[in-house]
Formats: structure tokens, sequence, C-alpha cells
């Protein structure tokens, strides 16, 4: 039963997983500081998951400081450098 109960916590969301991805891309230079992330819709065809855990990676992403949401720009890179450092935040 406790191995169980082990596995259970050791498993990553897969909101947490697509925001560990999008901080590697975003550190990897993939997206700069100041570039429009991909909307909802075509991330979460691109993940295949719901645009929901899409919104989650991004609030957990905008959270650690490496997107910024601006309500008539959409989503958008703010810190490569925030990228780096996060990565120990966003696995929690």
């Amino acid at each position: 039963m406790k191995s169980m109960e082990k596995s259970k916590k050791e498993t990553v969301p897969v909101y947490r997983k697509i925001a560990i991805n999008i901080a590697q891309d975003v550190v990897g230079g993939k997206y700069f500081e100041g570039q429009k992330l991909s909307g909802r819709t075509v991330l979460s065809s691109q993940y295949r998951v719901s645009p929901e855990t899409i919104r989650k990676a991004v609030y957990l992403l905008k959270d650690v400081g490496i997107l910024d949401i601006e309500k008539n720009s959409g989503v958008l890179i703010r810190s490569v450098r925030e990228g780096r450092n996060s990565f120990s935040k966003i696995g929690r």
C-alpha cells in the first residue's frame, strides 16, 4: 500500500510537464522576451490536452515569472532568466 501512495505523490501533473516543456523552450531560445506565446487552442492541440490544462500551465509560468498575461495582447514571454531559475519551482 505504501508503494502505491508513494507513486501517486511522485506523479507529475500534465500541466506541470507542459510548463516545464515551455520553460525549456524559453531557455533554449525557441521564444524570446516579449514574444507572444501561441494561444490555448493551438497549444492544446499541440500537446493533445484540454485548453484548461494549458491554462493551468500558463498560470504556473506566470506565477514563477516566465510569462505575463496582458489583457489585449495575450500571453507574452516575460523573462528568459527566470526560465533558467524556475525549474525547481515548476516541478513541485
